[in-house]
């Protein structure tokens, strides 16, 4: 039996939290897999181990879900969706928080000489100073005086919801697909965090506020990506198991769509707070 079998579609549904467990449980199997056979680009190797423990489990929710939305439509939309919702923020939360303590675990001499940095975050670092996210230039931005500004806000909002397109489209073309995406940003969120962290955290407490800080324009940004991820996933199913132009899969289409630009307002709003209010948060705190 394969890992990502040890808790039925059933049992997440009962219980979420168990997705928040295996998602933690997915980011130390798929490092420790890819630190053993691919140690010398272990980051990269581990999204991917990651990504092929966890596209098992969504497969089983989407075909659920696909399964409920053939039948109802859009009939008790929120009620109908709740459920998955839950279980994809805590899988995702799961993967995020699963990093963090890889990344802490990498800050520990005790256990350096298994875990270090580079193997854990050495895609993700090399990603973050492609986009210019660096000491230096968190350096500069706590030297400000001002933050946030428009141009920012158009900046990360076309950027977000390319990702959010890209997240459909590959749900739709490989079912689950869009996970990789997901469990990359989860990652690369988790760097950034760690990054700022080891700059400007003294204490623990400073390092929960600046996982609060960033968690204001997170949770909508992260919540966006994942609910178009289950939108492409959606119309792939029903590509799949419907008849085209029936009721039934009309009705999967009609809830994707309506999905999707649920996903597009969450990205509207967290490319609006991340642009023009969470800067001035973190300035206010370091």
């Amino acid at each position: 039996m394969a890992i990502s079998d040890i808790f039925t579609k059933k049992r997440l549904l009962r219980h979420p939290l168990f997705a928040f467990f295996l998602g933690v449980l997915y980011v130390l199997v798929g490092f420790s897999t890819a630190n053993y056979f691919f140690s010398s680009d272990a980051s990269m190797a581990t999204l991917f181990f990651i990504t092929i423990l966890v596209v098992p489990t969504v497969v089983k929710l989407l075909k659920l879900e696909e399964e409920i939305e053939r039948r109802v439509g859009v009939k008790h939309f929120l009620k109908n969706h709740v459920q998955i919702f839950k279980i994809y923020g805590m899988l995702f939360l799961g993967i995020f928080f699963g990093y963090l303590l890889l990344g802490h675990l990498a800050q520990t001499s005790y256990v350096d000489e298994f875990v270090s940095y580079d193997t854990v975050f050495g895609f993700q670092a090399k990603f973050l100073t492609g986009n210019n996210f660096t000491e230096s230039a968190i350096e500069d931005f706590v030297n400000r005086e001002s933050a946030g500004s428009i141009t920012n806000f158009f900046n990360l909002l076309q950027n977000n919801v390319g990702v959010a397109i890209v997240c459909f489209i590959l749900s739709f073309f490989y079912g689950a697909g869009g996970i990789y995406l997901l469990v990359l940003n989860a990652s690369i969120f988790s760097a950034a965090i760690m990054l700022v962290s080891r700059f400007l955290a003294n204490s623990l407490l400073e390092f929960f506020q600046i996982i609060g800080v960033f968690a204001i324009h997170l949770v909508p940004e992260v919540l966006g990506f994942l609910i178009a991820a289950i939108a492409g996933g959606l119309v792939s199913k029903a590509l799949v198991l419907e008849q085209f132009g029936s009721k039934k899969f009309t009705n999967v289409v009609k809830d994707s769509l309506i999905l999707f630009l649920i996903s597009l307002t969450l990205i509207l709003i967290s490319s609006f707070l991340e642009g023009m209010v969470t800067p001035g948060i973190f300035l206010s705190l370091f």
